[in-house]
């Protein structure tokens, strides 16, 4: 990516590979004649809580509050254990960090910001050595080394690359909103296509169930069990007994596979069962249209594009009508409920369930079949066309995001001169 910035008149070899060419008066030090570091202290569970007056970061971020401190003025916080080991954060205020993070302590002719983005761009990461748990040590982070102008440019470096990443940040966060509208969208544009039709001028009647609220006067209302049969799905136990599952011999849908995307068809899954296993589940033919029913991930449709077998935590819709309704338009009604289904089902209960019984008395407005068809190509040609949106949204994210780090990276190492 080119960057329209002028570059320095003289560069000279900073001896360090990620570093490359330098500009001649800035100078290549390591971390330890910049400053001190120090790792951070324990914290037992019992004293963290959602409501402390302090923030409490470890290796990979908040982990809580506690009404103690253990850092009072500006310091850089490094990750030093996890997957995220390595990760820099700047902190100007009071706050406690673990002992899952390091704290960089810079002398006085440094510029925290400056050097916060020097390391952020270091990408300090590849410190990680360890082929167990991810761990960076002190005295790797204090050998490491960076490139440094002169005080008065590391300041005015800071300070232009704060002003370019707030801008680029608040374009990213109108444009992640954008999405998000576009998603609202389609949503309500489903909603409105299975309950209320593509004729806005028909005449309505109250279909006297709550959620669906006035449909057609031509609709019927009518409950799932008499459009196919419901039935759960078992799952062999005990769990991960190698003599019912590892195999490739029989696909193992799960409730992750189903709830892993939006797609509407199922074409894997992650696991699989062995021939004995399959006995002990409920196997399904291609083509059979699938809910989640408990759990956090409760209510979502998928028709089947694999033979396998369902888990517990899924419902079958077995001898679907297919003479009189769409799977797409049931399953597209039922993704229309998904967060309907689960604020109902979580009002008290400890772990939401829609059991079989609750799914067979499920209603569902219809139409005719023809009418249904029609119903949903409306829905998957709008749907594409805001799919297609979102994605050129992503893309120009994804373009925002490479060019800020670019633009760091750049200005960090002297590659360009910044006004």
């Amino acid at each position: 990516m080119n960057l329209k910035y002028k570059k320095y008149d003289n560069y000279k070899p900073s001896g360090v590979e990620w570093l490359g060419d330098v500009p001649e008066h800035w100078e290549v030090k390591k971390l330890k004649y910049l400053g001190r570091i120090k790792s951070g202290e324990a914290i037992v569970n019992q004293n963290l809580s959602d409501n402390g007056l302090f923030e409490v970061f470890g290796g990979n971020g908040l982990m809580g509050f506690t009404n103690k401190y253990n850092i009072d003025n500006e310091r850089i916080i490094i990750g030093r254990v996890g997957a995220y080991c390595g990760n820099i954060r700047h902190i100007n205020e009071k706050k406690w960090i673990s002992d899952n993070a390091l704290i960089l302590s810079l002398n006085k002719n440094e510029n925290y910001n400056f050097c916060t983005y020097a390391l952020k761009s270091a990408n300090l990461n590849k410190l990680n050595t360890s082929n167990a748990q991810p761990l960076i040590t002190g005295s790797k982070v204090m050998n490491f080394k960076i490139s440094l102008p002169p005080k008065a440019e590391q300041n005015a470096i800071a300070n232009f690359l704060d002003r370019k990443t707030a801008q680029i940040d608040k374009a990213i966060a109108q444009k992640e909103q954008l999405i998000e509208l576009l998603k609202e969208r389609r949503q309500v544009l489903i909603n409105e296509a299975v309950t209320q039709g593509l004729d806005k001028s028909v005449k309505v009647k109250d279909s006297g169930v709550e959620w669906i609220g006035e449909v057609p006067k031509h609709w019927e209302v009518k409950k799932l069990r008499y459009i196919a049969k419901i039935l759960r799905g078992a799952s062999p136990r005990p769990s991960g007994d190698p003599k019912y599952f590892g195999s490739n011999d029989v696909n193992w849908i799960t409730v992750g596979d189903i709830t892993k995307d939006n797609d509407v068809y199922l074409k894997s899954s992650k696991e699989f069962l062995t021939k004995r296993g399959k006995e002990l589940s409920r196997f399904l033919k291609k083509g059979t249209f699938v809910l989640t029913n408990s759990g956090a991930t409760l209510g979502v449709p998928k028709i089947l594009d694999i033979d396998g077998c369902i888990n517990d935590g899924v419902v079958a819709f077995i001898n679907f009508d297919e003479d009189n309704f769409s799977k797409l338009f049931i399953y597209y009604y039922l993704q229309s409920l998904t967060n309907t289904l689960r604020d109902k089902m979580n009002q008290g209960a400890t772990q939401p369930n829609l059991n079989t019984d609750i799914v067979r008395n499920m209603f569902v407005p219809f139409t005719t079949l023809e009418n249904q068809i029609e119903i949903v190509n409306y829905i998957e040609t709008q749907s594409q066309k805001i799919k297609t949106a979102i994605l050129l949204k992503q893309q120009e994210i994804a373009a925002l995001k490479e060019y800020k780090t670019v633009l760091i990276d750049a200005a960090v190492t002297g590659k360009v001169i910044v006004d």
